[in-house]
C-alpha cells in the first residue's frame, strides 16, 4: 500500500488513475473503494480516499506494481518519505519517535510503558511550549528537568541493560548464565579457562530487557588467547550497568578472591556451588565461619538462589519506577533535545519574546527545519 498525502495529492491521483466505472475519479465520493488502472504503468489497483488530501493506493501481490508506481510518482512532483519521516509529518515529531521505539520493544511491560508515553509525552511537551511562549521560562525548565530525570530509565525501555558476570576461572559463571536464561547458552567444562571470549545473551527479568554477559576468568595467564579474553572481560566489566562477581563457596576464601573483589567492586556478590557444600558434612559446618563477604548463595546445578539472584538484579538495575502520569524521554536524542531547550531557556533574556518563540519552534521541530 502506498499513501499519498498533501495539498496536491488529489490532482496527482486524478491525473494518473482511471476508474473501471464510467464515473471520473474527481466525482467519486470520499471513503469509497474504487477499482481501476494506474494509467502510466497499466497496473490494476484500488484507490481509497480517507480524507480530503490523503489517498491510499492498494497494489496487488508482489513488489512489481508498487515499485513501478513509486518510480512514476517520484518523477511527478511527489517526494518519497521514509516511514519515520511520514509518521513525523502525520503524527508529529514526538509521537513518531515513540512509535519507532515501540517497534523495538522486546517485552510486554516496556511496550505498555511506551504506549502510555504516546499520550503523556506530547501532552507535556505542549504544556511546556505554552509556558515558553507565555514567558514562564522557569516553570518550563522545572518540567523539562523532571522529564530528563527519567532519561536513563526511558532509554533502557528499548536498550537492554548490560549485566556482566565475572570472577576467577571455574567458579561457575557460565553455569549461572545457563541457569538464568533457562538453556545452555554458554559452554560449561570443569577445566579452568574454558570461557575465553565474551558470550552475551539477551533475556528479560520481571519484564525488563537485560543482556547477560559471560566473561573469561580473571587471572594471570601465559596463554595468548586466554589473555586476550581476560582483557575483553575487563573492558566489559568497566562498561557494564551491573557487575556480578562470582566465587566458589566450596573453596576457602583466599587472597586472590579478595583481590578479585577489590578489582571488580561488584554490585552483587555470589557464592556459587552451595550444593557441593551442603553435600559435605565437614565443609557444611564451615560455611558460616568462613571469612568471606556477604553474598547470595547459589547453585546452578540445583537452582538454589537463582530466583533470588534474578530478583536482586531487577531491584538493583531499576530501584524505582516513574509515577504513571510521568512523561519520560525514550531515546538519547530526545534527552539531548530537551537538555538543549533547558540551556537555551536558561540564557534567554527575561523579556525576549522573539527568543522564546524561536526556542518554541526549535522544540517543536527537534532542531530541524519544519517539513512542508
Amino acid at each position: 500500500m502506498i499513501s499519498v498525502t498533501g495539498p496536491e495529492a488529489q490532482s496527482v491521483i486524478e491525473a494518473n488513475f482511471t476508474p473501471i466505472c464510467d464515473t471520473p475519479y474527481s466525482q467519486t465520493a470520499p471513503r469509497k473503494i474504487v477499482y481501476g488502472i494506474w494509467t502510466p504503468t497499466g497496473e490494476d489497483l484500488i484507490v481509497y480516499r480517507s480524507c480530503t488530501d490523503n489517498f491510499e493506493i492498494h497494489c496487488h501481490g508482489g513488489t512489481a506494481a508498487s515499485t513501478a508506481i513509486l518510480k512514476h510518482l517520484n518523477s511527478d512532483r511527489v517526494q518519497e518519505l521514509t516511514p519515520l519521516e511520514f509518521k513525523t509529518i502525520s503524527q508529529g515529531l514526538w509521537k513518531s519517535e515513540i512509535f519507532e521505539a515501540l517497534s523495538k520493544a522486546s517485552t510486554h511491560r516496556t511496550a505498555k510503558i511506551l504506549l502510555n508515553q504516546l499520550k503523556l509525552l506530547p501532552e507535556n511537551i505542549n504544556t511546556i511550549l505554552d509556558d515558553v511562549e507565555s514567558g514562564h521560562s522557569q516553570a518550563a525548565i522545572s518540567k523539562l528537568e523532571r522529564i530528563c530525570g527519567w532519561s536513563d530509565y526511558g532509554i533502557h525501555l528499548t536498550q537492554p541493560r548490560s549485566v556482566v558476570l565475572c570472577g576467577r576461572p571455574n567458579v561457575g559463571k557460565s553455569s549461572l548464565i545457563n541457569a538464568m536464561v533457562g538453556y545452555q547458552r554458554a559452554i560449561v567444562h570443569d577445566a579452568p579457562g574454558t570461557t575465553r571470549d565474551v558470550v552475551s545473551q539477551q533475556t528479560a527479568f520481571d519484564g525488563w530487557p537485560v543482556e547477560l554477559t559471560d566473561t573469561a576468568g580473571l587471572r594471570t595467564s601465559a596463554n595468548e588467547i586466554e589473555a586476550i579474553g581476560i582483557q575483553k572481560a575487563k573492558a566489559e566489566i568497566e562498561s557494564a550497568d551491573l557487575k556480578i562477581c562470582v566465587f566458589d563457596v566450596a573453596e576457602p576464601w583466599s587472597a586472590e578472591d579478595e583481590a578479585t573483589c577489590a578489582l571488580v567492586a561488584p554490585d552483587i556478590l555470589i557464592h556459587n556451588k552451595c550444593d557441593i557444600i551442603s553435600n559435605s558434612g565437614t565443609k557444611g559446618h564451615n560455611i558460616s565461619t568462613q571469612s568471606r563477604p556477604e553474598g547470595i548463595l547459589t547453585s546452578a546445578e540445583t537452582g538454589v538462589g537463582i530466583d533470588q539472584l534474578i530478583e536482586r538484579i531487577g531491584q538493583t538495575l531499576i530501584p524505582k519506577t516513574p509515577p504513571p502520569d510521568q512523561a519520560i524521554p525514550i531515546s538519547p536524542k530526545q534527552t539531548v533535545r530537551l537538555r538543549e531547550v533547558i540551556s537555551q531557556l536558561s540564557t534567554a533574556p527575561p523579556n525576549g519574546a522573539e527568543e522564546r518563540n524561536s526556542i518554541a519552534t526549535w522544540l517543536r521541530s527537534g532542531g530541524n527545519e519544519p517539513q512542508e
